[in-house]
Formats: C-alpha cells, structure tokens, sequence
C-alpha cells in the first residue's frame, strides 16, 4: 500500500509556500477566505496528476473539483509567468520516496509544461530539467541531468521512463498508484423525490454528492440488503431513531427517511438530512467494500443542527484507520468532539488539526498546526477562532447589566 505524507506547494493559489504533514486524521480550520478549500484540494490536484495523459501535465478539475480554469486561476498571483511547484512524500511499503515538480508556462507552446523535476530517495536524488535553449530554436521539449538528455517523458506531475533504477521504480509505482480518493464538496446536490434507475459502473460519490442515491440502490442490491441493515443500525443510535431506506418502484426508486412510527421521503426531512445524505452512504460503502484511500470534505456540518456535528465527527474518526481524512470545518462542535474523542483515548498522533490565515503583509496563506495531547487539551489556539460564542455570552451580560 502506498501512502502520502507529506504534500508540498509554491506559488499554488493563495500560498506562497506549503508543507503539509499528513495525519491519519486532518482538520483544517481558520477565518472565511484564508485558504482553507485550496488546501483541502491540494491533495486531489497532485495525485489526480500523477498521470493525466498526452494533454497536460495538471487536472484541472480532479474528481469534478473546479480547482481552476486554466494555469493563471491556480497559480499564486495569477500570474503565467510564475513558476508552479508540486510534490509529495510517500510511504510504498515501508520505503520513502518524495519528488517535486517545477511548472512553467510556454508562451512559445501555448501549454504548460515541466521546468524542474527532483525525486529523493534514501539520501538519492535525480534532477531533470527543460532543455530552454532546445525549446526556445526548435520547440522541442526535451530534459537533460547532468548535461545529458534523459529518455524521459510527461504526461502528468512524475515522468514515464524506461530507467530500471530504484528510484524510477519506486515513482512508477506512485505514478500509476490507484489512491481511492473520495471528494465531498461544501454544498450538496439538491435531492429529488424520485430516480430513474441506475447501474453505477464506480463507486465516485461525486463533488457534490450526485451520485450518491444511485450508489446506495446498486450497493444495496448487491449487497443483499446488508448496506441498509449497516445504515439503519449506525443512524438508529444517533438520529433519534431515523434512518435511511429505499423504496422501489418499476422503473425507479426514492429515499426514504424512515422511523418506527412513520415513513417519508428524505426531501420532505429539510436539508439537514439531505446535507448528511452523502457522507453516511460513502462512509458505510466504503467500509462495506473494504476501500482503503483518501477521503476529503469541506465543511460537512452545513444545514446540520449543531448537536449532530459530534455525530459526524465520529463517523469520519471511525475511517481513520482505513482512510486518511482531510475535513474542513467552521464547527466548533465537530473539532470538540475530535479532542473528546482523544482524551477518551484515540491516540493524539493520529489528529492533525491545522490553522489557517492569511497574512496581508506577505500576501500568502500560512498554516499552522495546532497539536493535541492526550488529554485533549490543545498547545496553543487561535484569538478569534470559535469564540464567537463566548463574546455573544459577555455582550448579552453586559446589556442586561446596563438596563
């Protein structure tokens, strides 16, 4: 099995520069617009271009994910003439293997293409780089090391080779590695009162949650029931009894959000439960189907009573062990109950909870971890961050006290 991490930026979106260590468990939290989805999409948009084809060298629009139209939405500045860099780190069965990738824009080519290419492996480093002078007389590109030209071609962020060394074997590896990354984007599809049946050929929730009625009918089916059953048992205990079923008719099939004393369709449930939708049916697939891989989502607590924020903590805590979990959330609740979870024993290693602002003087995001200890309590916190309450609570004593 092969896992990331550590996930490395310059120039990408809002940040001048990221370094990301990655957890069994990641959360991201900090003010609106400091950089917060962009970083949750980091992950998607390095390994979705690993390997992307003859056409690019970067997806821009991993798993559906509207990371950006073109090289100037993704690039810090929005400017073509600045020079992208993406890497990471991976654990292949126990060995280390990072690599970074240098990206620039030809105007002579119209297309965006590789400038520097550097992989690391214990204490061994291979460096690639564009022939400038070959591209600027004739337009063809190709790389050369150590001033001589590599068999090397690419079609995504790691180059196809037929070099037979340690290091070119461990990238291959990576390149053509199958991550089972699940995105959930912070707004869900509407649902609807009834589906026309559907086979789903993959089990892609989608960016926002599209496609999660029809993988709940298929897996369902063939699963004899047992998604279902897993469903009912798991939401039973944690939705004063509610849980999602299906109804079958001829040609297509609804929702259902049942109860011991009544039955109705999940649009008639408000949004909160259309907004959890999603996330219960992937999480309980993917464990039904035994899927080891990266799960990514932005803000699971919208439309959601804070009181079931906890709820979906734990859901995503339990994939921890099968999945590394990237979550960002303005919930104070959901990160309470990460810390909860700690101080009655998660092991703290395994929680990454991660601040992020935006420094106006530098112009560029930063992230800073926030550790936590065995107990649950945090090494430091940022002013401003889930206090609003707190202030509220002052204010309205203060009032009180005036009158």
């Amino acid at each position: 099995m092969i896992k990331p991490t550590k996930f490395y930026a310059k120039n990408y979106k809002a940040y001048k520069e990221v370094n990301l260590d990655v957890g069994k468990f990641n959360v991201f939290i900090g003010k609106n617009s400091a950089g917060k989805s962009a970083l949750a999409r980091l992950a998607p948009l390095i390994l979705k271009s690993l390997n992307v084809g003859s056409d690019n060298v970067i997806d821009f629009a991993p798993l559906g994910i509207d990371i950006g139209a073109s090289y100037q939405d993704i690039v810090h500045g929005h400017n073509e003439y600045t020079r992208l860099e993406l890497g990471a780190s991976f654990d292949c069965d126990g060995e280390d293997i990072s690599f970074f990738t240098e990206l620039i824009f030809s105007t002579e080519l119209k297309t965006l293409l590789v400038s520097k290419f550097n992989a690391i492996n214990k204490g061994v480093t291979y460096q690639a780089e564009l022939d400038l002078e070959g591209l600027e007389k004739n337009g063809n590109v190709n790389y050369v090391s150590n001033g001589k030209r590599q068999d090397i071609v690419f079609e995504g962020l790691i180059p196809k080779t037929t070099e037979d060394d340690n290091i070119f074997v461990l990238l291959e590896m990576v390149r053509v590695y199958n991550f089972d990354i699940s995105y959930l984007g912070p707004f869900r599809s509407e649902l609807k009162r009834t589906y026309t049946n559907k086979a789903i050929k993959n089990l892609e929730i989608g960016d926002k949650g599209q496609n999660a009625p029809y993988i709940f009918k298929t897996i369902d089916f063939k699963s004899n029931g047992v998604l279902s059953n897993k469903i009912k048992e798991w939401m039973h205990s944690n939705f004063d009894g509610k849980y999602f079923s299906l109804r079958s008719y001829d040609q297509s099939f609804s929702v259902i959000c049942s109860s011991q004393y009544n039955e109705s369709n999940i649009i008639d449930e408000g949004m909160g439960f259309a907004q959890i939708f999603p996330s219960i049916i992937n999480r309980n697939v993917r464990d039904l189907k035994k899927i080891k891989g990266i799960e990514i989502i932005e803000q699971p607590e919208l439309h959601i009573h804070p009181a079931a924020c906890g709820t979906v903590a734990d859901l995503y805590l339990n994939a921890r062990n099968s999945n590394v979990i990237f979550v960002e959330t303005h919930s104070k609740e959901f990160v309470l109950r990460v810390r909860r979870r700690v101080a009655e024993g998660i092991e703290s290693d395994d929680v990454n909870i991660i601040y992020i602002d935006y420094d106006a003087d530098n112009k560029t995001a930063r992230l800073t971890p926030i550790k936590v200890d065995d107990k649950g309590a945090v090494d430091w916190w940022p002013k401003g961050i889930f206090e609003e309450d707190f202030d509220e609570v002052i204010a309205l004593a203060m009032a009180g006290s005036s009158k």
